[in-house]
């Protein structure tokens, strides 16, 4: 029962009450949301660059100050319509965000030298999105994905926030267990995968590399 009433919540939390994603990310998190979405672009590297939910924005903003072409796609039309608005916000030219889903990527093969997600929804772990994926992939490209984070508990606001992810099951109960399966998951999509915490000042980070084979010379 309460695996239904979660996927009803974030269903409609992407769609007719995306206005109030932010809120909810920034409570929920102990206001630590944007900072650790942010923390992805250091790692993110090349000219051409796929984020795979934008959501509202916030990392596509960040991501086209640093790289040549930066583009997005996302399901939801809510979403699609307040990115726009945040990008417009700090930049005179439109993004480049797509209306689509993961699993039909409307792109052509090896465009991407870096594709990344940040707190994605399942769909990020079907065989069909990983192919996808694969292929748009530059040889030696890299797939970033941020899977969870978690507070340092030596505050009450972390402990809530842990707490609170782990009632809305956007960490995994246990990581090992995720760990193995996520990189075999990757790995035999063709991938060489590696799934790891990270510390940062925040807490921890969760974030899955994922690197495709450089082309045979």
């Amino acid at each position: 029962m309460l695996d239904f009433l979660l996927k009803l919540f974030f269903h409609h939390l992407y769609h007719s009450f995306a206005w109030v994603y932010d809120w909810v990310a920034w409570v929920v998190s102990g206001g630590a949301w944007q900072k650790w979405v942010a923390s992805i672009e250091p790692l993110v590297t090349g000219e051409n660059i796929l984020e795979l939910g934008f959501g509202t924005g916030h990392l596509q903003t960040i991501l086209t100050s640093g790289h040549k072409a930066v583009f997005g796609i996302d399901e939801s039309n809510n979403m699609a319509r307040i990115a726009r608005r945040r990008f417009r916000h700090f930049y005179s030219k439109n993004p480049n965000l797509v209306r689509a889903r993961a699993q039909w990527l409307p792109f052509p093969g090896a465009r991407f030298d870096t594709i990344v997600s940040t707190f994605p929804t399942p769909y990020i772990t079907h065989n069909q999105t990983i192919e996808e994926i694969y292929r748009v992939l530059k040889p030696g490209g890299v797939l970033i994905i941020l899977f969870a984070a978690m507070h340092h508990e030596n505050h009450w606001v972390g402990r809530f926030s842990n707490g609170l992810f782990k009632i809305f099951r956007q960490r995994p109960s246990d990581t090992d267990a995720f760990q193995l399966k996520i990189e075999n998951l990757f790995l035999t999509a063709g991938f060489t995968p590696q799934a790891q915490w990270h510390s940062i000042q925040s807490g921890k980070l969760f974030i899955l590399k994922a690197r495709k084979p450089p082309a045979l010379s």
